[in-house]
């Protein structure tokens, strides 16, 4: 982090640091090491694995600084939506895996095509040659 900080030389450049800390040594330790990110100079300090919302408003209760969720099509059933991250008072939301989530449901569907049909003829957007 402090080699990060000490790098920017464009004032409007934001960095914003996470830390996966929760998972294996509890809230408590993320918490912390957010504030010490934040204490340090980042604009923004990132706890993964705040997935309920009275861990988020808790994460935005005790970390100075604007709060991102991340939306992940694997967290199952801990996803929020973002209407509820609206009204608890989340900035912003990144969604890491919806681009990977979409390719694979897209390459199912076109293997379906193929074995139902038998050729690549039928694919969508398979390109039609002349001839």
């Amino acid at each position: 982090m402090k080699a990060a900080l000490d790098a920017r030389r464009d004032p409007d450049l934001f960095i914003a640091a996470r830390t996966d800390a929760a998972s294996v040594e509890g809230l408590e330790s993320a918490i912390e090491r957010c504030q010490l990110f934040m204490e340090a100079g980042a604009d923004m300090a990132k706890p993964m694995g705040f997935d309920t919302i009275p861990e988020i408003k808790r994460a935005m209760r005790e970390i100075p600084g604007p709060h991102m969720a991340t939306l992940s099509q694997a967290a199952g059933p801990k996803a929020r939506s973002l209407s509820e991250l609206d009204a608890a008072g989340v900035c912003s939301a990144t969604f890491p895996s919806i681009a990977l989530f979409a390719a694979v449901h897209a390459v199912r569907n076109v293997v379906r095509v193929l074995k139902r049909s038998d050729t690549a003829r039928a694919m969508p957007g398979t390109p039609r040659l002349a001839g």
